[in-house]
C-alpha cells in the first residue's frame, strides 16, 4: 500500500483518529463544510485506491505498520 502512495506511506489508523481528533478542537472551528481526504495523496493524485477487499489479510493488517530507519 505504500508502493501505491504518492508519499511512500501506507495511512494508519492514528493518521485518521489524529485528523478526527484536530477537526473536533477549537483549531478546527472555522473549517465547515468540506471534504477532507486522508489517504496519504492517492486523491490529490487522481490514483484510486487499491482493491483492498481482494488483499491478504495479513498483509492489511501490517499496512500502517511503518518501517523504522
Amino acid at each position: 500500500m505504500a508502493a501505491a502512495s504518492p508519499l511512500g506511506i501506507a495511512c494508519r489508523a492514528e493518521d485518521i483518529a489524529d485528523t478526527i481528533l484536530f477537526l473536533i478542537s477549537d483549531a478546527a472551528r472555522h473549517i465547515t463544510g468540506q471534504t477532507l481526504a486522508v489517504d496519504a495523496g492517492l486523491t490529490t493524485a487522481g490514483l484510486t485506491p487499491p482493491p483492498f477487499f481482494n488483499e491478504d489479510p495479513q498483509m492489511l493488517l501490517q499496512a500502517g505498520v511503518r518501517e523504522q530507519g
